[in-house]
């Protein structure tokens, strides 16, 4: 896969790229860009905004801040990760996705099955570090 500032070559012919990506070819950046790691960085000050409203109740620690951003990027990830598995046929006739790391096979079902189980590891273990009714609601 080959990136430039005009969009993306995947198998169906190159694409207008889709969103902010990390360039690179390597394993990490397949991964940032699976997960869409800028989308996960833009989304975080949602997260936090909530951890400022519940210390107006409680004191937040600077520890129960990083495992509050630890839980939401995990959280994430193992949801992007399941999703692109459920949709990774839809993905591959879509001539906008077709170029997506899971269709394109920059990443294997193996990998992506690997990183989203290790998410949902990291996620239960952040919540696990936090109020108990994180537990309680992190279905």
């Amino acid at each position: 896969m080959a990136d430039s500032d005009a969009g993306v070559t995947g198998p169906m012919g190159p694409r207008p790229m889709e969103g902010q990506l990390v360039v690179g070819r390597s394993r990490w950046a397949h991964y940032a860009n699976f997960v869409k790691l800028p989308h996960t960085v833009f989304a975080l000050p949602f997260a936090l905004v909530g951890a400022t409203l519940a210390s107006f109740t409680a004191a937040i620690s600077m520890h129960v801040v990083i495992w509050i951003i630890v839980a939401f990027t995990a959280a994430r990830f193992a949801a992007m990760g399941f999703n692109r598995i459920v949709d990774r046929d839809i993905d591959a006739r879509n001539p906008r996705t077709a170029g997506r790391e899971l269709p394109s096979g920059a990443l294997s079902r193996g990998q992506v099955i690997g990183l989203s189980v290790a998410s949902l590891a990291v996620f239960l273990l952040a919540v696990a570090q936090l109020q108990p009714v994180v537990r309680w609601l992190w279905p």
